[in-house]
């Protein structure tokens, strides 16, 4: 009799564990569903930096589009993007990714340079005060003709690519209907996402050095 008890309980224990991973799966497809209508990672909003549109002015720079990241050492944010910085530069051979270094002395801002994994322009360290950019680290995307097209904080690289993607697609104005796109003159979410999920379909996400 003992014997008949722990079989049934065994089999409503395995009844119990079917039935959670049921749920469990059901569970996965309801929030894979849900991150699937989520906008793309934009950078962080903050009240500095430039508006879009701004000319970037800097007569130097090559006429395409490109990323100008705020570097500082010392920031803990900034040596967490450090390592995916080539791999993003890799995967956009068409956009130009600067890093700008933000010290107080000369000499910090070269040492600086010398140690970041992408090209440094330490030449451009002013261009943090004329777009009014307060902290670190800070990405400015432009596009061919340098006009600014969507700028923020930047804490991971998933933000980055979005921003790359801004970069690429350019700055625009109101549209024919007078309507502006996106938040300010930005691409909006769903022209990003569009670009996100061509990107993702076409697999030429971005793959971090030593991803499978």
């Amino acid at each position: 009799m003992t014997s008949q008890v722990w079989q049934v309980l065994v089999l409503l224990l395995l009844a119990l564990v079917v039935l959670e991973g049921v749920i469990l799966v059901g569970l996965m497809r309801q929030v894979g569903g849900l991150l699937l209508r989520l906008p793309p990672a934009r950078p962080g909003a903050t009240d500095d930096g430039p508006e879009a549109g701004t000319i970037i002015p800097a007569q130097d720079l090559p006429r395409k589009a490109g990323i100008l990241m705020f570097l500082s050492p010392g920031c803990a944010f900034c040596e967490d993007l450090l390592p995916g910085l080539p791999s993003v530069a890799r995967h956009y051979p068409d956009l130009q990714l600067l890093a700008v270094p933000v010290a107080d002395s000369e000499q910090e801002r070269e040492a600086y340079s010398k140690s970041l994994p992408i090209e440094a322009r330490s030449d451009l360290h002013e261009l943090r005060r004329t777009l009014n950019i307060i902290g670190t680290p800070y990405a400015v995307g432009f596009d061919e003709e340098h006009r600014v097209a969507g700028s923020g904080a930047v804490n991971n690289i998933d933000q980055l690519e979005t921003l790359a993607l801004a970069a690429l697609h350019g700055y625009h104005e109101a549209d024919g209907d007078g309507q502006v796109l996106g938040d300010g003159h930005e691409a909006s979410d769903v022209e990003l996402l569009k670009l996100v999920e061509s990107e993702s379909s076409a697999g030429r996400g971005v793959e971090l050095d030593g991803e499978q």
